[in-house]
C-alpha cells in the first residue's frame, strides 16, 4: 500500500474517528488477489493480494484510519500481511456470490463477525458465524470462534447488512431456499440475537436440482439509507424491491419489476445477478450476466407504476459479462466480471440514463483478473472528500436567452469538462448535465450540475367562482374554483397561488379547501378565508384548482355573492402572468321539508316531535360536542320567533348528551316555521308546521 504525501494528507478533509466509516476503503477480490485502495483522492489498484476469490469475498479496514485489517473468501481468513490467520481456515467450497459478510461488532474496536451462508442452497449448511479478535496474534488478528450455527434451514447465497435506525446496531439479512421467507438477525454490542425477525413475502427462491439450485444465486442489497431492499435471482425472472423498517427489521410492500434478463424462452434462466442502489437512494441498478446488461430504475417518485416504467437499458452487449455490483467509498459503483482484466464503473450513479456515465472497461486491474464477486460489505456513504472540492452549484433553471457561467477555477489545477474543454470556465445556455474533473497534484475531483432552460411565459389566466343555487339537499357544499386559460397557453406551471375569498356569514360557513393550506380570517359580517396553493400544473382550460368546502345555512331566503378579494401569484421561472377575476354568487333557497327525523349532521342531531293540533312542540338534541348551543325558531319570512341557549361540557370519551326542550307556540298563527340548531361545529335545521 502506498504512502500518502504530506501535501496530499493536508488536502484531505479530516473526519473525526467517532464519525468516520472507512471500513470499506480496501477491497481484495478476484482470481489473482487484485485489490483497490480508496483511501486516497485517486483510486489505486493493489496487486499484493494472496486471496483467490471467484465469487463470495469480503474485506474490512479500520473504521478510523482506513488501514487494511483482513479479508476472506469464506474458506480462509487472510490478515493484513496477506497470511492466513492461525485459526483462519473456515470451511471449504467457497464459491458463491455473497455468501460471506464482515461486520464490526457495534461499540467495539477489535471484534468483527464473519457471516457465511450455504453454496447454492446446500441443505446442510445454513448460515454460520465466526468471530475475529484483532488484539490477538500480535495485533494481526485471529479467530476466537468459528463455524457457529446461526440459522439451520436451507438458505440462499444472499446475505446483506445495514444499520439499525439507532445508527449503532446492525441488521444481518438473508433469505431461505425453497421458500419466500426473509430472516433478519440484529447484531448489538452484546452479540447476535438468538431469534430472527422473519417475513414470507415475494417469490419462492426455488430449490431445483435440475438447475443446481440457481435460484439461490444472486445479490440481495440494502439501500444506503436502510429503508429498501432489492434482490435478483439467477434462475427465475423478475427483480424484487421491498420496503425495510430498519427499526423493527420487518419487510413489506413488495414491488415486482418484470425482467426476463437473458432468458430466451420460458424454460431458460434469467441470469439476473447483481443489484446496487445509488448513493443517494434514487436509482436501482441490476445486471444480467449474459448477455452483459446494465439496467437502471428511477425510485425517486415512490410510485410503483412510475418506477416500473422508468426502466432504462444503460448497457447491453452479447460479448460482455456483468456480475456483482458494489458501491465504493468514492461514490462510484463498480461491476465484476468473470476473468476480466477490468472492472466496469458507473461514474455518476445518482444521474438518470446515459448521464450515469457507465464505462464497461472503467478500471484496469494492472494485469490481474476479477471474478464474479466484489467486496460484500454493508452500504456506506462516500467518505473521502477533498478539502479543495469543486462545486458547480445546485441544479438550476435559466430563462431562454440567458446563459450560466460555470466556474471551477483553482490555482495550479487542470480541467476536463464533458465536452472536452480544458478551461477553468464554461458558459452554457442549453438544457443538459454538465460535469468537470479538476486535477491538482495528481488528485482529481468531480462535480455535476443539471441546467434546465425554460421559455419566457407571458400568458394570462382568469380565476372564476361559479354561480350556484343551493337547496336543502346541498347543505355540504363544494364550491369549485376554476382557472380559465387559453388552450394555446397550455400546459403551464404556477409555483404559488394565494386566494382571499369572502362570503356572507349568514349564508355560508366555510370549513376549508380540498387542496392547499386554508385558514379562516375573523370578520364581523362576512366569512373570509385565505387559501394557499403550490406547484399547480395547468393542463386544460377551465381547470378546477381547489374547492371551497363549507355548510350552507338554510335559515334565510336571502342571496349573497362570493367574492375573491385578492389573488397573488408567485413568479415562476421566466413568468409574466397576468390575472383577472370573475366573481360568482351564492343563492340559498329555503325549501320546505316534511316534518320528520333529521340527522344530516351526525353526531349532532335535532329531533322535532310536533302535533299540529297542540300548542307545545317537543325538541330533542343529541350531541357529543362541547361548547355553546343555540336553538332558534324563524317564520317563513326569516323573522326570529323565539330562541333557547345553553352550554355543554363533555369529558373525552363521555357518551353523547341528550337535551329535551319544549317550545310553547300558542301565540303563533298557523303556518310554516323553521327550527335551526347552532352547535359548536354544525348547523342543523328542520321544518315545523303549525295549524290552527
Amino acid at each position: 500500500m502506498r504512502l500518502l504525501s504530506v501535501s496530499f494528507v493536508l488536502g484531505l478533509l479530516l473526519v473525526a474517528a467517532t464519525s468516520a466509516q472507512l471500513e470499506g476503503n480496501i477491497w481484495y477480490f478476484g482470481q489473482d488477489g487484485a485489490g483497490i485502495d480508496f483511501n486516497g483522492c485517486r483510486t489505486e489498484v493493489l496487486t499484493n493480494g494472496r486471496m483467490q476469490g471467484f465469487e463470495g469475498v469480503a474485506s474490512i479496514a479500520d473504521r478510523s484510519t482506513g488501514e487494511f485489517l483482513f479479508c476472506t473468501n469464506s474458506e480462509n481468513v487472510w490478515d493484513r500481511r496477506q497470511q492466513i490467520m492461525p485459526n483462519g481456515n473456515l470451511h471449504d467450497r467457497a464459491n458463491s456470490i455473497t455468501q460471506v459478510l464482515i461486520v464490526p461488532l457495534p461499540g467495539s474496536t477489535n471484534i468483527y463477525y464473519i457471516f457465511s451462508s450455504a453454496m447454492q442452497g446446500e441443505m446442510s449448511r445454513g448460515v454460520r458465524y465466526h468471530i475475529v479478535d484483532m488484539n490477538l496474534n500480535g495485533g494481526f488478528g485471529d479467530l476466537t470462534r468459528k463455524n457457529v450455527h446461526l440459522y439451520d434451514p436451507p438458505v440462499t447465497e444472499k446475505l446483506t447488512a445495514l444499520r439499525h435506525r439507532n445508527s449503532r446496531d446492525v441488521w444481518i439479512i438473508g433469505h431461505e431456499a425453497g421458500t419466500s421467507t426473509f430472516f433478519a438477525f440484529l447484531l448489538t454490542g452484546n452479540g447476535i440475537s438468538a431469534f430472527p425477525v422473519k417475513k414470507s413475502i415475494g417469490k419462492i427462491h426455488e430449490l431445483n436440482l435440475r438447475r443446481s439450485n440457481w435460484d439461490a444465486i444472486g445479490e440481495l442489497k440494502a439501500s444506503p439509507d436502510g429503508r429498501m431492499l432489492a434482490l435478483a435471482t439467477y434462475d427465475l425472472p423478475d427483480i424484487e424491491l421491498f420496503d425495510f423498517d430498519n427499526r423493527t427489521g420487518t419487510i413489506s410492500n413488495r414491488l415486482r419489476l418484470p425482467e426476463r434478463g437473458g432468458a430466451e424462452s420460458e424454460d431458460d434462466f434469467s441470469r439476473l445477478y447483481g443489484v446496487s442502489f445509488s448513493p443517494d437512494n434514487s436509482k436501482l441498478y441490476v445486471t444480467v450476466s449474459s448477455p452483459g446488461t446494465l439496467i437502471q430504475y428511477d425510485l425517486s417518485s415512490k410510485d410503483p407504476e412510475a418506477i416500473r416504467s422508468s426502466k432504462q437499458i444503460i448497457f447491453r452487449s452479447e460479448e460482455a459479462e456483468l456480475y456483482s455490483l458494489k458501491t465504493a467509498p468514492d461514490g462510484k459503483i463498480y461491476g465484476g466480471g468473470q476473468f476480466r482484466s477490468h472492472l466496469a464503473v458507473i461514474n455518476n450513479p445518482n444521474l438518470s440514463g446515459k448521464e450515469c456515465d457507465f464505462d464497461y472497461n472503467g478500471l484496469y486491474l494492472m494485469g490481474l483478473r476479477s471474478g464474479w464477486g466484489l467486496n460484500n460489505l454493508m452500504e456506506l456513504p462516500p467518505q473521502i472528500v477533498s478539502m479543495e472540492q469543486v462545486d458547480l452549484g445546485n441544479d438550476t433553471t435559466i430563462c431562454q436567452g440567458e446563459s450560466l457561467l460555470l466556474d471551477a477555477t483553482l490555482p495550479g489545477a487542470t480541467y476536463r469538462w464533458q465536452d472536452g474543454s480544458k478551461e477553468a470556465l464554461l458558459r452554457v445556455d442549453s438544457d443538459g448535465s454538465y460535469w468537470v474533473a479538476r486535477t491538482v497534484d495528481d488528485c482529481t475531483v468531480r462535480d455535476t450540475i443539471r441546467v434546465t432552460v425554460r421559455k419566457e411565459d407571458t400568458r394570462s389566466l382568469r380565476l372564476s367562482l361559479p354561480h350556484l343555487t343551493l337547496s336543502h339537499d346541498l347543505r355540504n357544499v363544494h364550491i369549485p374554483l376554476t382557472l380559465d386559460v387559453d388552450t394555446t397557453a397550455l400546459p403551464m406551471h404556477i409555483s404559488s397561488l394565494r386566494l382571499s375569498i369572502s362570503v356572507d356569514s349568514a349564508l355560508f360557513l366555510p370549513r376549508g379547501a380540498s387542496r392547499g393550506i386554508s385558514r379562516e380570517i375573523a370578520s364581523t359580517f362576512r366569512r373570509r378565508m385565505e387559501i394557499e396553493l403550490e406547484d399547480i400544473e395547468i393542463r386544460q382550460a377551465n381547470q378546477i384548482v381547489t374547492e371551497l368546502l363549507g355548510i350552507a345555512v338554510l335559515d334565510t331566503l336571502l342571496s349573497s355573492e362570493l367574492r375573491i378579494e385578492s389573488v397573488e401569484i408567485a413568479p415562476s421561472y421566466c413568468s409574466r402572468i397576468t390575472t383577472s377575476i370573475d366573481n360568482g354568487s351564492l343563492s340559498l333557497e329555503g325549501c320546505l321539508l316534511e316534518s320528520r327525523l333529521l340527522r344530516m349532521f351526525n353526531p349532532t342531531a335535532l329531533h322535532i316531535r310536533s302535533d299540529p293540533a297542540s300548542t307545545t312542540v317537543d325538541v330533542q338534541v343529541v350531541s357529543e360536542e362541547s361548547g355553546n348551543f343555540a336553538l332558534h325558531v324563524f317564520n317563513a319570512l326569516g323573522g326570529k320567533v323565539t330562541s333557547k341557549f345553553w352550554r355543554q361540557l363533555l369529558v373525552r370519551g363521555e357518551a353523547p348528551r341528550r337535551y329535551d326542550l319544549s317550545l310553547t307556540l300558542d301565540t303563533l298563527p298557523g303556518g310554516t316555521y323553521f327550527v335551526v340548531l347552532h352547535s359548536p361545529l354544525r348547523v342543523v335545521s328542520s321544518r315545523l308546521l303549525v295549524t290552527r
